[in-house]
């Protein structure tokens, strides 16, 4: 009798475990979004449209600021194939400008500054040391002028927000 009500347990709960992983669905279409970490990733996922350098040697944006710039490419935006995929799936509506710098080159991002493509399109952080700013198309220009600007004078709505520009150019 204890074992008839033990095994009629197990299979109920096994019939909700089931049920739970057929609703999980592991081959999740349209995953997270995804951003490569570094150019070779970034052609390894096939997700890789080409590689921007700083247009100067000089990495001051101002008498205080300096932003080491490692590297900076232009990838399409993506998202993982599934949950337990390594697969990019292409979105056609946006590309991404990373751009990879050192951990003092960001260390009062978005605290104290912020930086801008285009007209109030703010990058976001990428891992611990990169930026990623996001464009309808890819940019027409060889050279992409990125603002830098003080985060309270934004807030402010202050026309004194501007404090340099990074200015990246295509290889």
């Amino acid at each position: 009798m204890l074992n008839y009500k033990l095994v009629s347990i197990i299979k109920r709960i096994s019939a909700v475990i089931v049920c739970f992983l057929f609703s999980c669905n592991l081959a999740v279409k349209n995953g997270n979004k995804g951003f490569a970490g570094s150019i070779a990733q970034s052609k390894k996922l096939g997700v890789f449209i080409s590689e921007y350098q700083p247009l100067t040697n000089d990495d001051k944006i101002n008498q205080s600021l300096h932003i080491n710039i490692k590297s900076a490419w232009i990838e399409h935006s993506w998202v993982y194939a599934g949950l337990l995929s390594n697969k990019a799936e292409i979105d056609e509506s946006s590309v991404n400008l990373i751009i990879i710098t050192d951990n003092n080159g960001l260390k009062d991002c978005f605290d104290r500054w912020l930086i801008s493509a285009e007209s109030n399109n703010y990058f976001t952080c990428a891992s611990g040391n990169g930026l990623i700013g996001n464009f309808q198309a890819v940019p027409r220009d060889s050279i992409i002028t990125c603002k830098v600007e003080s985060r309270l004078a934004v807030q402010k709505r202050d026309s004194t927000a501007l404090i340099g520009y990074i200015k990246l150019k295509k290889l």
